[in-house]
Parts: structure tokens; C-alpha cells; sequence
């Protein structure tokens, strides 16, 4: 498997398990954990916007990983599904050579790294699996059902092209 069919597996992977997540979460903006749970998934958007940025060499469009103003969950879904479709798209269209260039980012804590575009793909997915969890655990509490947001579960469920069969 290439760097680039990798890095399309993790962003149509992030794509999946968060339209896994608000396909539970529709209809619960009435949860008492449901500004919890924006608020975590509005830092995952934001921070993805900020590394978008970084890969498209534009200005940083927010100056904190965490702003004071947070749309409720259903407004953050479409926020979020095309962000998601944009970080598909982006490491479909990247070449491995690209995905090696190295860019020199700064951090909104203003600390300085070089990542490569393959590590920045890689920051968004786990960056955003972190914080699914924080909002399962959210969800577990409030009596919600699961979602199978799992590597694994995209793999036999998704669109991920590896299926459960025999060995």
C-alpha cells in the first residue's frame, strides 16, 4: 500500500466515523452533554481548519484551537461533512512526492514544527478519533447507543475495501 492510498484511507475512514457520530447524535441538541459534545467536535473542525490552511499555504483561520462561539451539534455536522469530503479530495489528488514535502507551521500554542503533508493528514485522523472517543464517553453517559466508529468497523462496514471473510 502506498503513502497515498494510506492517507486516503484515514481521511474516508475520518469521513465515515464522524457521519457515524451524528448520525447518533441527530435530534439531541437537547442533551444536557450535547454543548460538551459541540465543543469538542467544533475544536476537531477548527483544527482541522487550521491544517487545511497550512496545506494550502493560506492564512490561519482561527488564532485558537478552541473559540468562544460554538454552533450547536446539527449545525457543526454539514461544517464538519465537508471539511472531511475536502480532506478526501486533497489526498486523492496528492502525489507521494507532495505528501513527503515537508512545511514549517506554527502551532496557535505559537510553538514552530516542520511536518510533512503525510503527517499533517495523519494529525487530523487521530486528532479526530481522540476526540470521538471524549464524545462516545459523553454519549455512553446520556444513555446514547454507540457509534461503530472503529478502524476496523470501516473496514468490514465502510467504504474501506478490506472486508471480514473468511481467513
Amino acid at each position: 500500500m502506498s503513502t497515498r492510498e494510506l492517507m486516503v484511507d484515514l481521511m474516508m475512514y475520518k469521513l465515515w466515523a464522524n457521519e457515524q457520530v451524528f448520525g447518533v447524535l441527530q435530534g439531541q441538541d437537547s442533551l444536557a452533554q450535547a454543548p460538551v459534545m459541540a465543543q469538542l467536535l467544533h475544536h476537531v473542525y477548527v483544527v482541522d481548519s487550521i491544517f487545511q490552511a497550512h496545506l494550502q499555504g493560506a492564512p490561519r483561520p482561527y488564532g485558537t484551537a478552541n473559540p468562544a462561539e460554538v454552533p450547536g451539534l446539527q449545525g457543526l455536522r454539514p461544517l464538519i461533512h465537508s471539511l472531511d469530503k475536502w480532506y478526501v479530495d486533497y489526498a486523492r489528488g496528492a502525489t507521494s512526492t507532495l505528501l513527503r514535502q515537508a512545511l514549517e507551521i506554527e502551532l496557535t500554542t505559537g510553538q514552530s514544527l516542520t511536518l510533512t503533508r503525510a503527517q499533517i493528514l495523519m494529525h487530523v485522523s487521530h486528532h479526530g478519533a481522540g476526540h470521538r472517543g471524549n464524545v462516545a464517553t459523553l454519549m455512553y453517559g446520556a444513555g446514547l447507543p454507540l457509534p461503530p466508529d472503529r478502524l476496523t468497523s470501516y473496514f468490514i462496514h465502510g467504504q474501506g475495501g478490506v472486508k471480514a471473510g473468511p481467513a
